[in-house]
């Protein structure tokens, strides 16, 4: 330290000798002077411009570093123009939300409000696209595949908007063997119900649908790495997986049951793995602008881990980069997949009726 008066601190730097004063009120540098070197003729050169060549080095500095993030956003978006290319060409699922939700809308219409006859009834065409698929497109109408899954004592919905002609018809095709049918809220609900007890069918409990908006604000959930869309071999692992809901003396008839109705390309089938083997599986369809989370669950060894709610984020990531523009899940009260989708913030959209005639039925 050269000096110090009230005013002014005075210092020089112990490694350059450069000279500098300091405001002691403000604390800024009021002068600065830069270091001596000895010259020639042994007279000191002062070096005027070292000061000047810094300060160029770090603005040159920090434009090279402004240039290189630039560089990189531009290379971000080019990447991000790209990507939104191939997936709107099809290259997964047909385009990607927002492009193919558009699409969807001008084809299918603007949703109805919630809550009333025709959004229930927009939902139930969901549930009942589910049911089709099941029958494995093995029957020319709906009616006949309704009959098909009655008498083989399956949860059946679309019922709703048959005619009581309609439905008789259904059952005098079904026989006596034990049914169930599901009915959803709206206009013709109550009707049917009145059907259905004349007919001998009894109430048989509720069944919840779960609904999620698939749009921009939502964005699509982050899918762990160790769940994928299950390839052509895995099949068999998948069917093996998904019969294990239930009771082992049925095990075996459930899966060649879900060989039969989920082999059509209509379905995307997922699997979660745990030391390479397939410890849980579920299946996702489309019907119009919806998609359906359908059948979903776990090795009895391997659950409580997370695998059911890692599937469903599986399943909505693959929903909204498809552009479905809803998700629906049909599911049973307190069930594993109910608890799934409430995690993934599905909301609760009615509960169907559940009217049973006979011994026992399978979903």
């Amino acid at each position: 330290m050269a000096g110090m008066s009230a005013k002014e601190l005075r210092l020089e730097c112990p490694a350059c000798r450069a000279r500098l004063a300091i405001d002691v009120r403000t604390e800024k540098v009021v002068t600065w002077q830069p270091p001596e070197r000895p010259g020639r003729g042994g007279r000191p050169d002062v070096d005027e411009d070292q000061w000047s060549r810094a300060a160029k080095r770090v603005a040159e500095r920090g434009e090279r570093s402004q240039d290189r993030f630039e560089a990189a956003l531009a290379k971000e978006a080019a990447r991000t123009r790209d990507l939104d290319d191939l997936l709107a060409g099809g290259g997964v699922g047909g385009g990607v939300g927002g492009r193919a939700r558009a699409a969807a809308e001008a084809a299918h219409g603007a949703w109805p409000d919630e809550h009333t006859d025709a959004w229930y009834a927009r939902l139930d065409a969901a549930v009942v696209a589910l049911d089709e698929q099941r029958a494995g497109g093995r029957f020319e109408s709906r009616g006949a595949a309704c009959a098909a899954r009655l008498a083989e004592g399956c949860v059946v919905s679309g019922l709703a908007s048959a005619s009581a002609a309609e439905f008789d018809a259904l059952l005098d095709a079904v026989g006596d063997g034990p049914a169930i049918a599901r009915v959803p809220p709206g206009a013709g609900a109550a009707a049917l119900q009145q059907h259905l007890a004349a007919r001998g069918f009894a109430p048989a409990g509720l069944a919840p649908v779960l609904v999620h908006r698939l749009d921009e604000s939502t964005g699509a959930p982050t899918v762990p790495g160790h769940v994928r869309a299950a390839a052509r071999g895995d099949f068999e692992a998948w069917c093996r997986v998904a019969g294990c809901a239930g009771d082992d003396a049925g095990r075996a008839a459930r899966v060649a049951a879900l060989r039969s109705e989920y082999a059509g390309e209509a379905w995307r089938l997922f699997v979660a793995r745990e030391g390479g083997e397939v410890v849980a599986a579920a299946a996702l369809l489309f019907a119009g602008d919806m998609a359906v989370l359908a059948h979903a669950a776990t090795l009895p060894e391997h659950a409580g881990r997370g695998h059911l709610r890692a599937l469903v984020a599986a399943r909505l990531a693959a929903a909204a980069s498809a552009g479905a523009r809803l998700a629906v899940l049909p599911c049973e009260p307190a069930s594993a997949a109910l608890r799934a989708g409430l995690a993934h913030g599905l909301r609760l959209a009615y509960h169907a009726a559940l009217w049973r005639r006979g011994g026992a039925t399978r979903d």
